[in-house]
C-alpha cells in the first residue's frame, strides 16, 4: 500500500533539507486553487494581503475593496447544478441509504460543497468513520483541491490519492514553528497514513501517530473491504 507516497517521497528521501514542500509537481496547481478559494471566500483581509498594488501604501489598503463577483458565480453554478434534489438510489439497502443520507445531511450540504467545487475546479468526497458523529453510518467529508495529490494514470484515469491534513499550533510564546502533515493515501481497498514533522517549507521526518493526539487513534494502515478508493475526484463538470 502506499504506492503513491513513495512515488511522491522517493526523490526527495535522500535528505530532509531537500524535502521541500509543497512538491513541486503540485506546487503551481495548488497555488492557483488556493487563489480561486480565496476570490470565493472573499474575505478582504486575506485577499489584501496577495493584491501588493493596494497593500504597499496606507490609501491603498483603505479604498481596497474586492467584489464577490466571483462568489455568486460559483453559488449560481452550484445551484444549476442542483437545480432538483438527485435521486440517489442503493436497492440492495435501502435502509443503509437512508441512514447515509441522512447522518450526513447530504441533501443540504451538496450545493455548498458545489460551490467550492466551482471556484477551484474539482475537489474531493472522503469517506471516514467517526463513532463520535456517527456510529453506523460512514461520513461524506469535503477536501480541498490544494489539500489532495490525485493518483492519475494514464494521463486522465483517477485511481484514489492522498489527502494532506496540516496542523499548526500555538504556543505561550506565539504560532509553533512545526508544521505537522497527516498523509493520508487512499487506494482500491485500504487507506495507509504517515505523520510528518516539518515547517512550512519542509515536509520534515515522520514521526509516530500518537504525537498529535487528534490523529492518535488512527491506524497507519486500514482494510475497507472495498474495490473503489475511499476518496473520489469531483470535476467541476455538467452530470
Amino acid at each position: 500500500m502506499a504506492n503513491l507516497l513513495e512515488r511522491l517521497l522517493s526523490p526527495l528521501a535522500r535528505a530532509e533539507s531537500m524535502r521541500t514542500w509543497p512538491p513541486a509537481v503540485v506546487r503551481e496547481h495548488w497555488e492557483e486553487s488556493q487563489d480561486y478559494l480565496r476570490r470565493y471566500t472573499n474575505d478582504r483581509e486575506a485577499r489584501l494581503a496577495y493584491a501588493a498594488e493596494f497593500s504597499r501604501t496606507a490609501y491603498g489598503r483603505r479604498i481596497y475593496t474586492p467584489l464577490a463577483i466571483a462568489r455568486e458565480i460559483c453559488n449560481f453554478s452550484a445551484e444549476m447544478l442542483f437545480s432538483a434534489e438527485p435521486e440517489i438510489t442503493f436497492e440492495d439497502d435501502e435502509d443503509l441509504l437512508e441512514r447515509v443520507l441522512d447522518a450526513n445531511g447530504l441533501a443540504a450540504r451538496l450545493v455548498a460543497m458545489a460551490s467550492v467545487v466551482a471556484a477551484q475546479g474539482r475537489g474531493g468526497l472522503r469517506i471516514i468513520t467517526d463513532t463520535e458523529v456517527s456510529e453506523d453510518s460512514p461520513l461524506i467529508t469535503y477536501v480541498h483541491e490544494h489539500e489532495v495529490i490525485w493518483d492519475e494514470r494514464h494521463g486522465s484515469f483517477v485511481v484514489g490519492g492522498a489527502v494532506i491534513i496540516e496542523r499548526q499550533y500555538t504556543t505561550a510564546s506565539g504560532p509553533s514553528a512545526d508544521v505537522y502533515r497527516l498523509v493520508e493515501e487512499h487506494v482500491r481497498g485500504g487507506v495507509a497514513r504517515k505523520l510528518y514533522r516539518g515547517t512550512t517549507a519542509q515536509l520534515g521526518s515522520p514521526i509516530k501517530m500518537d504525537t498529535v493526539p487528534e490523529f492518535a487513534g488512527l491506524p497507519e494502515e486500514e482494510d475497507t473491504g472495498l474495490d473503489a478508493p475511499t476518496l473520489i475526484r469531483w470535476d467541476n463538470v455538467a452530470g
